[in-house]
C-alpha cells in the first residue's frame, strides 16, 4: 500500500530522505525540468507506505480494510449513489492523503523549511468542468498534474542522503534560505518522538503545528493573524501542561497566583533553553506576547496592513518581530517535542 504525492518547496531538494521504512521525500527532475513554476516553487515527491505509517500513526486503524472497502463499492457495478453510500470512498480520500498532510506539516516544523501545495488544490480542492455542447459535467480533483498516486513499491533513487546539520548551527537560521534543502542532525529523532507520543498529547501537538504552519502561510499578507496563530500553536501544549493544575487565588487581593501569562512565559523559557540568552528570550516573549494581545484585544493591526507607506516608522520592525517569533516558536516546538516524556497509549475513537 504504497503512495506517490507532489510537495513544493521554496528552496529544492537535492537529495533524498528516507525515514526508516515508513516514508521518504527525494526531487522530482523530471518535473521540475519540464515544468517552470518560479524561482521559489520546486517539486519533490513524498512517497508513503500507508501500512508502515498507520501502524505508528493510528495502530487501531486497518487501512487496508479501508482501501478494500473503497474497492468493492467501485466494482460493484452500481451508477449512483448518495452522500451516505459514498462513505467508503470519502474514508479512503481522507486517509489516503492524511499523510502527506501531517508529513509535510511536520517538516515545516522540524525542519527551516516550509513544505506546502496550493490552496484550494489539494484535498478539498474540488473543481467542475463545464463542457461545451451540453456533454455531462465533470467533476474531479487537482493538483498541479496529480494530488496522489498508487504505486507498488518505493522509487529507487540515486541520490545521495540530505545533509544534516548540527542543532546548534541550524536551529538560529532563518527559513528558506540556501541553495538546497538540509535536515537538522537529529531529524529522526523528531519523528520518533512524535509517533511516540500518547494520543492526548498527539492531538495537541497536531494542533500546535497547524497553526505553525498556517503563520507561515499568511505571514506576508496577515501579518496580525500570523502573530495570533504562533501564540496559539503554544497556548495548547501550555494547557496541556496544566490541565491538572489547581487555580489558587490570593486570600488578599482575589487574584489567581499563578496566572495564564506567567504559565506562558514559564513554558516558553523552560522549552527555549539554548536558543539565546535568557534577557533576549524574555524580550521575545514580552514583544509577541504584547503584540498577540494588542491585534486580540484592541484590534489594532501591524502598520504595514492597514495601507502605511512601507518608510513609516515601526513597518520593518515589525517584520523583525515577526521573524523573530517564527524562529523562536519552531524552536520551541522542537524543543518540546524532544523532550516531552510520554507513553503511548492509542486507542480507537470512540
Amino acid at each position: 500500500m504504497f503512495y506517490q504525492y507532489p510537495v513544493l518547496t521554496k528552496t529544492p531538494y537535492r537529495e533524498a530522505f528516507v525515514y526508516r521504512d515508513v516514508f521518504q521525500i527525494f526531487p522530482d527532475e523530471d518535473f521540475n525540468e519540464e515544468i517552470e513554476l518560479g524561482d521559489y516553487h520546486h517539486m519533490s515527491l513524498l512517497e508513503v507506505d500507508l501500512g508502515k505509517f498507520y501502524e505508528l500513526f493510528q495502530s487501531y486503524l486497518d487501512i487496508g480494510e479501508v482501501l478494500k472497502r473503497a474497492e468493492n463499492l467501485r466494482d460493484s457495478g452500481i451508477e449512483t449513489i448518495n452522500l451516505e453510500q459514498a462513505a467508503p470512498l470519502i474514508m479512503e480520500d481522507h486517509f489516503v492523503l492524511l499523510p502527506k498532510y501531517l508529513i509535510t506539516k511536520l517538516l515545516t516544523v522540524f525542519t527551516n523549511f516550509h513544505h506546502f501545495d496550493y490552496s484550494g488544490e489539494n484535498e478539498d480542492g474540488w473543481f467542475r468542468i463545464l463542457p461545451p455542447n451540453g456533454e455531462k459535467i465533470q467533476w474531479g480533483k487537482k493538483w498541479l498534474p496529480r494530488n496522489r498516486k498508487e504505486i507498488t513499491a518505493f522509487s529507487e533513487s540515486p541520490r545521495k542522503g540530505i545533509e544534516k546539520v548540527s542543532f546548534d548551527d541550524y536551529s538560529k537560521r532563518v527559513s528558506d534560505i540556501g541553495d538546497k534543502i538540509n535536515y537538522p542532525l537529529d531529524i529522526e529523532r523528531r519523528f520518533d518522538a512524535y509517533f511516540e507520543l500518547d494520543k492526548e498529547s498527539q492531538d495537541v501537538f497536531n494542533d500546535s503545528v497547524v497553526f505553525f504552519n498556517q503563520a507561515i502561510n499568511i505571514q506576508d499578507d496577515l501579518s496580525s493573524l500570523a502573530i495570533v496563530s504562533l501564540v496559539t500553536s503554544i497556548e495548547g501544549l501550555v494547557n496541556l501542561k496544566f490541565k491538572d493544575f489547581a487555580v489558587e487565588t490570593c486570600d488578599c487581593c482575589g487574584q489567581n497566583r499563578y496566572r495564564t501569562t506567567r504559565k506562558f512565559n514559564d513554558f516558553v523559557k523552560e522549552n527555549s533553553i539554548g536558543f539565546y540568552s535568557k534577557s533576549k528570550i524574555r524580550k521575545m516573549i514580552g514583544d509577541i506576547y504584547a503584540r498577540r494581545s494588542s491585534i486580540v484585544h484592541t484590534g489594532k493591526l501591524f502598520a504595514h496592513e492597514r495601507g502605511k507607506p512601507i518608510w513609516e516608522k515601526g513597518i520593518f520592525q515589525n517584520r523583525i518581530v515577526l521573524i523573530g517569533a517564527l524562529g523562536l516558536v519552531r524552536y520551541i516546538l522542537n524543543y518540546w517535542i524532544l523532550n516531552n516524556p510520554t507513553d503511548k497509549t492509542t486507542k480507537a475513537p470512540e
